[in-house]
């Protein structure tokens, strides 16, 4: 109902991703984390996806607000970010 709903954007972001609709997925995420900045997993999911189609810049960017907003809930994902950003992969 409400179309500005930030975990319901996350997961469409995260749906459309899977099926491999990488734009609509970036779509998604983007009007969620409009919607709330700090909202992490759908950073989190910007950069796997950014990753995926071999946009450095977007990845490191993405990468590096979820650990900004992450939390300690997500010790493996952050653990996973911060090896990705360790690397030259993204520059």
């Amino acid at each position: 109902v409400d179309p500005g709903h930030a975990e319901s954007l996350g997961d469409l972001g995260a749906a459309t991703m899977i099926r491999g609709d990488t734009v609509g997925g970036i779509r998604y995420l983007e009007r969620a984390v409009q919607s709330k900045p700090d909202y992490a997993v759908a950073w989190l999911n910007l950069g796997r996806i950014h990753l995926s189609r071999g946009d450095g810049p977007a990845a490191r960017t993405s990468l590096t607000r979820f650990l900004a907003t992450a939390d300690a809930r997500l010790q493996n994902e952050i653990s996973w970010a911060r090896a990705i950003l360790e690397t030259s992969a993204l520059r």
